[in-house]
């Protein structure tokens, strides 16, 4: 599946950064703050271990905040993983229309998909979407794979 990767980081652009200056500074429970426990809430094939130890390294990940900055998020969007691109705090959500956040959730989807294809055409491996691709379990764990139905 081919998308527009510039086109989907253009509209979280146009949505989120306004909100992010207006809200995020103010916050006092930041969304990222477990971000160094998470590896950047990086999930199950939407990136390489050899690309994830580049990506910390290239942006001094830190084993106390990982990738948080004085001022927000040090990578550039579209490195960013489609869990944080996606995600809406309540203040957002509040302040956001409905069609706007269906709109993140399709956007979020195709990427991850659009990442997740990549790596196992880079590896050999066949792509198999499912309900699962979403949600981040680990490949091994997934019910399909396990012969479950």
């Amino acid at each position: 599946m081919d998308i527009d990767e510039n086109k989907i980081m253009k509209f979280f652009n146009r949505v989120f950064t306004h909100r992010t200056e207006k809200y995020c500074d103010t916050c006092t429970t930041r969304c990222c703050n477990d971000c160094y426990v998470h590896n950047g809430w990086f999930i199950t094939e939407e990136i390489t271990e050899e690309n994830l130890l580049k990506l910390k390294e290239e942006y001094n990940f830190s084993v106390e905040k990982g990738f948080l900055g004085e001022k927000g998020c040090v990578l550039p969007r579209n490195k960013r993983s489609v869990v944080c691109l996606s995600y809406i705090c309540g203040r957002f959500a509040n302040n956001m229309d409905y069609r706007t956040e269906i709109k993140i959730v399709d956007f979020s989807k195709e990427l991850l998909r659009s990442r997740q294809e990549k790596i196992c055409k880079d590896n050999n491996k066949e792509y198999v979407y499912s309900v699962y691709s979403f949600t981040g379990f680990p490949i091994n764990q997934r019910p399909h794979e396990k012969g479950e139905k």
